[in-house]
């Protein structure tokens, strides 16, 4: 039996975005059959959660859950809006790819996001 698109793009996810387990995220939130495939990781002590989506493409979002009294400062990042920072062009890319190439990016250049050490602003200046 050949897998579905939701059930590859769960999988290819849960394969990619391994390290987060190491950072102490978990699992919070999975839908496999509903419209549109989603995976929620959270940090609760960190108080980050990362959500990861296809909705016609990869959604891939770092929620802040921790009120922050800062003006100008959003509390979710849209990664895609920062891709441009990087020079990066995920447009050619298949699923598996894209995975692959924002779990990396994550890696490389939202490791102090991921571990609450700093936010986005502090990251592009």
């Amino acid at each position: 039996m050949e897998l579905n698109f939701n059930e590859t793009f769960i999988i290819e996810v849960f394969r990619k975005f391994d390290f987060l387990r190491k950072l102490e995220y978990n699992t919070s939130f999975v839908s496999i059959y509903g419209r549109d495939p989603c995976i929620l990781f959270e940090n609760k002590s960190l108080k980050r959660k990362i959500h990861i989506s296809w909705e016609g493409d990869l959604i891939l979002l770092i929620e802040r859950t921790k009120k922050i009294n800062i003006k100008n400062q959003d509390s979710i990042i849209v990664m895609s809006n920062y891709y441009k920072y990087y020079n990066i062009n995920f447009s050619s890319l298949s699923l598996k790819e894209k995975i692959y190439q924002n779990a990396e990016l994550l890696k490389s250049k939202f490791l102090l996001v991921l571990e609450g050490k700093a936010w986005i602003e502090d990251l592009i200046k």
